[in-house]
C-alpha cells in the first residue's frame, strides 16, 4: 500500500516535507510496538515523549462515544508495561500498516491500520489508529499521543 504524505495547510507550515524524513516521523510508532513484542523497556521509553495523551474512540464512529484517558508520563508507560512484561504469560503481536502521514512544522499525524493480539485474550483486526509524533529531546521524533479505534 502506498503511504499518502501531505503537509498542513490551514495553519501554515514551517519548513517542507523534504526537510523531515518520513521514516523519522514513523519510527517511534514502529519502535513502540517492537518494544512490546520483545519486552524492551529502554526501547519503549525511547519511543514516547515525557507525557503521552491517549484517546479511545468506540467503533460506533460517534464522537459522543470517545473517551479521553488520563495522560501518562514516560515513567508510568514503562512502569505499567514492565509489570506486564514480568508475567511469564505476556505476549504482544501487532502488525502496523502506515497509511497516511501529515506534517505541519514540528507536529505529525500518522494514520495506521493495525491487527494483532495480546496475552489478555484480546485481538483486533484492521483497527485505525491516529498517532501524534513530534520531535522531543535532542530533536528525535517521539509519540506524543494516540487515538485508538477511529473506524
Amino acid at each position: 500500500m502506498t503511504i499518502e504524505i501531505s503537509a498542513g495547510k490551514e495553519l501554515g507550515i514551517e519548513g517542507t516535507l523534504e526537510a523531515v524524513p518520513v521514516d523519522d516521523l514513523c519510527k517511534p510508532i514502529v519502535d513502540y510496538h517492537r518494544a512490546l513484542e520483545i519486552k524492551d523497556e529502554d526501547l519503549l521509553a525511547a519511543s514516547v515523549c515525557a507525557v503521552v495523551y491517549r484517546v479511545y474512540s468506540a467503533a460506533s464512529d460517534q464522537f459522543v462515544d470517545w473517551e479521553p484517558w488520563a495522560r501518562l508520563s514516560r515513567e508510568q508507560v514503562v512502569g505499567n508495561f514492565s509489570k506486564a512484561f514480568a508475567n511469564e504469560d505476556f505476549y504482544y503481536e501487532n502488525r502496523v500498516q502506515i497509511t497516511h502521514v501529515k506534517l505541519n512544522g514540528d507536529e505529525a499525524l500518522v494514520r495506521t491500520m493495525e491487527s494483532g493480539r495480546t496475552w489478555k485474550n484480546r485481538d483486533w483486526e484492521d483497527v485505525e489508529v491516529l498517532w501524534h509524533t513530534t520531535p522531543s529531546e535532542g530533536g528525535v521524533w517521539k509519540i506524543a499521543g494516540h487515538i485508538h479505534h477511529l473506524s
